[in-house]
């Protein structure tokens, strides 16, 4: 007899989950929640959700920020493109 509570998901539930996480890797964990409560019999959370794609080593991340391009740089970038 097993601890604790039971999973809401089977292996095959989890293996689902990560490969709709594979085929759109920015698609968030809610969205994959309600994909996955549409086609599965069973509903559930986006936390859920969350921790399958943890046992799959897909954790989440945010885009890094990154500083748009001056005037100046567009210039220089076109210039070196038209160089080269």
């Amino acid at each position: 007899s097993g601890r604790g509570r039971k999973s809401k998901l089977s292996d095959r539930d989890k293996l689902y989950i990560c490969n709709i996480s594979k085929t759109d890797r920015r698609k968030t964990a809610g969205v994959i929640a309600q994909e996955f409560n549409i086609t599965r019999k069973i509903t559930v959370r986006k936390t859920t959700v969350r921790r399958a794609l943890k046992e799959c080593n897909m954790n989440g991340r945010v885009g890094a920020k990154k500083p748009l391009l001056r005037k100046i740089n567009m210039d220089k970038r076109l210039a070196f493109a038209k160089e080269h």
